[in-house]
């Protein structure tokens, strides 16, 4: 099996090997408020880190362009915050 790019898949780990369970160790799930945190105000912070990203990958010649962000992220589909 190849990637897009034609790249093969070998290189990448097996899905449910020790290595892929331990590559996920760092992730952290935001609860209920970390997630109305990051998801609002204006600019929202999470849509701030996602722009300086994307800035990145075009600076390297990782992507072409850039989409129009603005309405990517909303806070409007969370449960209310907890009180």
């Amino acid at each position: 099996m190849r990637c897009r790019n034609g790249e093969s898949l070998e290189r990448f780990p097996k899905a449910g090997s020790a290595w892929w369970y331990q590559s996920f160790s760092w992730l952290a799930l935001p609860d209920r408020d970390n997630n109305h945190r990051l998801l609002r105000g204006n600019p929202p912070p999470l849509l701030e880190n996602i722009r300086a990203l994307v800035e990145f990958k075009v600076a390297q010649g990782l992507l072409q362009g850039s989409d129009d962000l603005d309405n990517l992220l909303s806070h409007r589909y969370l449960p209310p915050p907890e009180v």
